[in-house]
């Protein structure tokens, strides 16, 4: 009689628990993309455990964190000189997403109208370098996952950190 009851129920408690695992079409899993307060978190984790010297840098663009390595001593760049630069953009992880040397002054700084980039060359002196780390929130991705230039996959709610420095500046 015990086996006869066990083995039943046994089955009845294994198909409840293989069913509670399927998913119908309105059990989508979602994503929640990062507070602020969340991502700042992460950001000053990080640059606590990597030495960082951060400064918070609300604009009217975007809110970002950043550290001047070297001000530079060359010229200052306005929005129609020519520049020259280096850029790398990496997870907090190290994972590089995308690379850039540009090593011939042929474009203004108005000419990059990607946000970190003008901000970047608009900050420094001619070699100049400097950090920037970009929010989740406020670089895109949120709970969209991207794909880089080379192939790496960006998770969603991903940090991204960019080196930027400043070789050349042509007035």
């Amino acid at each position: 009689m015990k086996k006869s009851f066990w083995l039943p129920m046994m089955a009845v408690v294994t198909a409840l628990a293989l069913t509670a695992c399927l998913k119908n079409e309105d059990d989508v899993v979602r994503c929640t993309p990062n507070s602020l307060e969340r991502d700042r978190a992460i950001i000053d984790s990080f640059a606590f455990e990597n030495d960082l010297n951060l400064t918070w840098d609300a604009t009217d663009t975007g809110q970002i964190y950043v550290q001047i390595i070297s001000e530079g001593t060359g010229s200052m760049p306005n929005l129609d000189s020519l520049v020259a630069f280096k850029m790398t953009a990496k997870l907090l992880s190290g994972s590089e997403i995308l690379a850039a040397d540009v090593t011939t002054a042929t474009n203004s700084v108005r000419y990059y109208n990607n946000f970190i980039i003008a901000y970047s060359l608009r900050k420094l002196r001619e070699g100049g370098s400097l950090k920037i780390i970009v929010p989740s929130r406020n670089n895109g991705l949120n709970c969209n996952e991207g794909r880089a230039e080379n192939g790496n996959v960006i998770p969603s709610n991903s940090q991204i950190i960019y080196d930027v420095s400043l070789t050349d500046v042509k007035q």
